[in-house]
């Protein structure tokens, strides 16, 4: 039972600090970049290499991805609890329905 609250406590800071890692310090680091670039460098010069990301609004696009995917992350870690409670408590397991079945054919044998 430790085990699987233990597990279950690591998926869910893992997650969240997982999409944080990829999304949002990339994104901000990737912002931030651009912002002294421009002031170093000034308005006026081309790069020939510039990336076809080069426009604001996919780090916004980015940022946005980030809050979808940690929603659907929260609704995944409220789903797999409500099972995670429901197994410890004995319901929906198989293996629980056949051990009470089997009791119950032994004493019509005898």
């Amino acid at each position: 039972m430790k085990t699987s609250l233990t597990l279950c406590w690591w998926g869910n800071t893992g997650s969240y600090a997982g999409a944080g890692v990829q999304y949002v310090i990339p994104a901000l680091l990737v912002y931030r970049a651009r912002k002294d670039s421009l002031q170093l460098l000034g308005l006026g010069v081309h790069n020939k290499h510039a990336s076809p990301f080069w426009h604001n609004g996919w780090i916004v696009f980015v940022l946005i991805w980030t809050v979808i995917c940690i929603v659907l992350v929260t609704i995944h870690h409220i789903y797999t609890g409500r099972k995670l409670i429901h197994r410890r408590n004995g319901r929906f397991s198989r293996q629980n329905k056949r051990q009470n079945l089997t009791p119950s054919i032994d004493r019509r044998r005898n």
